[in-house]
């Protein structure tokens, strides 16, 4: 059964714990947050990790970069799913450790909803703007 949601939002707080494993261009980091989606309503706890590749040597510097998290429930209309995604980005220096970070990243989403002979999958295909902080 397919269902459509007319003007679907989502907001989150996610936390990326990351390291450069070749200095100044590939880093890895383990991804955590909880996200609210609106029509339809309900809440995620997304865990997975992130790839990041720093285009140069710079502190301000683009950067590619690719996640895979899974979807863990929080509440109990939906259950748990898989989050997908890739973008590009720009780190800008502030101060001496700390640096401002833009980016914008293809998001897919499939959810579980509902268990037994009444389970379908809910497929949320979108973009995301971050703003973020690296310390």
């Amino acid at each position: 059964m397919a269902y459509t949601y007319d003007d679907p939002k989502s907001l989150g707080i996610n936390m990326n714990f990351g390291y450069f494993v070749l200095p100044h261009h590939i880093g890895i980091g383990v991804s955590l947050g909880i996200n609210t989606n609106f029509n339809p309503n309900f809440n995620l706890f997304p865990l997975g990790f992130e790839l990041r590749y720093l285009v140069f040597n710079q502190p301000s510097t683009p950067y590619l970069f690719c996640q895979m998290r899974s979807l863990v429930k929080i509440g109990e209309d939906f259950y748990g799913g898989r989050e997908r995604g890739f973008g590009l980005g720009y780190k800008v220096k502030l101060a001496h450790a700390t640096f401002l970070t833009f980016d914008l990243k293809y998001n897919y989403k499939t959810i579980k909803n509902g268990e037994g002979m009444y389970a379908s999958n809910l497929s949320i295909k979108g973009l995301d703007f971050s703003l973020g902080m690296i310390f």
